[in-house]
Formats: structure tokens, sequence, C-alpha cells
């Protein structure tokens, strides 16, 4: 285990004066344009890796003796992830005020969740289900949508949200399944996303987002009466390839353009505090 000392006091003016300022100005991060430059179009900001740790969990021990230690994990409890990493960052923010953030009911992200066009927006209280004890949620909403691949129109979508593991002060884990409709191939795969928050230090938390594609049985028929049309456009592919890639490119890709907004937003209150704190 890793030993460190630091000391979180703060006077009591200290902290009206800095959360008076944060309160003053956290309009203008909501509605702060996130949109990156055109040859930024498809990147992701940098992620900054951990190191493989020894152990699970640092202690930090206060300089003063009345304090209690405080126990940071350094990474999640999962023991593996989905095959597809889509972020993984740090930020200046405690992993229950990331967690309010990205699942919570609040200014942040109805602003965040507008940006995307989503429209018809409903969601559920979080409730323990009797059965998992798991807590969890559902969100349905429309989103216009264009692509070469499936053409134009509107999609549908159920988010069920399960919250698999929650420890205010440490780490949240949530896995969302997404199903859509309604528009071409919707109906032949559905995505599940898990986002993993853990607490590492006593001002950062680290977010990683990871997901897998599961296809439907239905999807083997469809791409057997396509067969003829793939051999003929692209002889050098199996079709089962070339769609598996079609359906890859365009569930990740629509999930990667939401987690780059997520991510700068984040990343201007993340900022913005820290500036607050010099």
């Amino acid at each position: 285990m890793a030993f460190s000392l630091k000391k979180r006091s703060r006077s009591k003016s200290q902290t009206i004066l800095v959360n008076g300022e944060r309160n003053k100005s956290l309009g203008e991060i909501l509605h702060r344009s996130t949109k990156t430059k055109k040859n930024d179009k498809n990147l992701i900001p940098p992620k900054e890796t951990l190191s493989p740790p020894s152990d699970d969990i640092q202690i930090k021990t206060p300089l003063s003796t009345h304090e209690k230690p405080i126990l940071y994990r350094t990474r999640c409890p999962c023991e593996t992830h989905h095959e597809k990493e889509l972020l993984e960052q740090n930020y200046e923010i405690n992993v229950d005020k990331l967690f309010d953030l990205i699942f919570g009911s609040n200014e942040f992200v109805r602003t965040y969740r507008q940006a995307q066009r989503f429209y018809d927006d409903t969601a559920t209280e979080w409730t323990k289900n009797p059965i998992t004890n798991y807590r969890e949620r559902i969100l349905n909403y429309k989103v216009p949508y264009e692509s070469t691949f499936i053409g134009k129109g509107t999609i549908s979508t159920r988010e069920t949200q399960i919250l698999f593991h929650e420890v205010p002060g440490s780490h949240y884990m949530v896995e969302t399944k997404v199903s859509n409709e309604g528009v071409k191939f919707s109906d032949t795969f559905s995505l599940t996303i898990r986002f993993c928050l853990v607490q590492t230090s006593l001002t950062i938390t680290n977010l990683c987002v990871t997901a897998q594609i599961a296809y439907s049985k239905a999807v083997i028929g469809f791409i057997k009466r396509l067969y003829f049309d793939i051999r003929v456009l692209l002889p050098k592919k199996k079709p089962i390839d070339v769609f598996l890639e079609l359906i890859e490119r365009n569930a990740y890709s629509a999930s990667l353009e939401g987690l780059k907004d997520l991510n700068n937003r984040l990343n201007l209150i993340s900022n913005f505090k820290m500036g607050n704190e010099k």
C-alpha cells in the first residue's frame, strides 16, 4: 500500500468565497460551446493512463492525529472491461459530484442532452430492483439521425441503466444497455456501455467508459439475404465481416461523439474548479 500526507482543511470564509464564485459562473460553463475544431473532429483528448497498481487501495494519512485515514482505490472493482474503450480521463471533481453530473437530474445533464439533440426525453427515478437489489432506471428519448449506411430518420432509444457498484466517496459502476428502433438495421443489435467512476485521491476522479455490441439472432438471416449484393460490391470480403464492420463503425461513432462532448463539458467544470482553488 502507498502512503502519502495530505492536509484537507479550508477556513469557513474561504469556502463561502469559493462557492460564491463557482455559483456565479456555473451557468456560463454549462452553456459554453464545447465544439472541437474541424481537424480534431474524430479525436478524443489524450487519456491519462493509470500505472498497474500493486494493490487496489491506497491510504492517504492526514497530518492531524485526530483525523481518520482516507482510503482511495487505484482502480475500479471490475475484473474485466468491455472490448471497446471509448474514454478514460481524470477530472478535478470528486466522485459523488461526477456521478451526479453524468447520471443526475440537473442543469448540466439537461444542457448536455439538448446539445445531443435528444427530444421526447424521459427518465425514471433510480429505484431498487427487489430481485437483484441493484438500483436502476430507464431512459427513453428520440434523436434525428442521418447516415450513408442507414439513411435519414429518427431513432427511438431505450436505455436501461443498472448501478452495480455504489460506494459514495469511493467508486460507482453503471452499466447501460442501449436498444434502438425506427431506422434500418437498428433492431439487429444492442449496445452495452459501462461507466466506471473511481476517486483516486483527495481531488481526482478517474472515469473509464467501455462498450460492447451484442447481435440478435435475426442478424444471421439478414446477412444471408444480403449475401449476393455484398459479394458483387466487395468480392474479397465475407458478407458477415462487411456487415459487422458497418454496424460497429456506426454504433461506436455515435457513442464517441456524445462522449467527446461530455468530456469537454466535464473538463470545463474541472478546469474552472482548479482555477478557483489556485
